[in-house]
């Protein structure tokens, strides 16, 4: 998963990150919403009220696409899923 500097250092403190929808961009608001139903629709298990989190099967090039705003400072996280909630 691609994350700000600032909700890495979140993490470093609390253990754990879930989705914000503050830190959504206003224009993916309804795909994370058709992406909810989905989800709803096949039973994965998410964390009422939260969005989800965009995560990668294969290392994403950080030099090519728009993960971060210019000038962002972020980091590349690798996490382990259990397939059942993929």
């Amino acid at each position: 998963s691609i994350q700000t500097l600032e909700a890495y250092e979140e993490l470093q403190k609390s253990h754990v990150l879930m989705g914000d929808w503050s830190r959504v961009d206003k224009d993916f608001i309804p795909a994370y919403r058709w992406i909810i139903g989905e989800m709803t629709a096949r039973a994965i298990p998410m964390i009422e009220g939260r969005p989800p989190m965009w995560a990668w099967t294969k290392k994403p090039d950080l030099r090519h696409g728009a993960y971060l705003e210019s000038g962002q400072r972020g980091v590349r996280l690798e996490i382990e899923v259990p397939s059942g909630l993929v």
